[in-house]
C-alpha cells in the first residue's frame, strides 16, 4: 500500500536520479521490475513468514509449559499405573 502512494513514487524517481545519466533508465527499469515482483510475491511471502514465526512461538511456548509441568512433578504415574 505504501509503495503505491504518490510521495513514495516521487521518492523512487528521485533515487533513480542519483544514478549517472547513462544508467538511469536501467535503474528505473530495475526498480519497476522489483516493484512488480514485490506485488506478485510479497504478500504471500510475508504471510508465510509471519505464520512460521507464530508457529515457532507456539511450539516453543508449549515445550516450556510441558517442561515446567514435568519438572513440577505433575506427570507422576498413579498407583494403578505403578502396579
Amino acid at each position: 500500500w505504501i509503495m503505491r502512494r504518490p510521495w513514495m513514487k516521487k521518492l523512487q524517481r528521485a533515487s533513480a536520479n542519483l544514478f549517472p545519466a547513462h544508467k538511469r533508465e536501467k535503474a528505473w527499469t530495475s526498480m519497476k521490475r522489483q516493484n512488480s515482483w514485490a506485488r506478485r510475491v510479497g504478500l504471500r511471502l510475508l504471510t508465510f513468514s509471519i505464520n512460521m514465526l507464530l508457529a515457532s512461538m507456539i511450539i516453543t511456548t508449549t515445550y516450556f509449559v510441558v517442561l515446567g509441568i514435568y519438572e513440577g512433578g505433575y506427570f507422576e504415574p498413579t498407583e494403578a499405573m505403578k502396579r
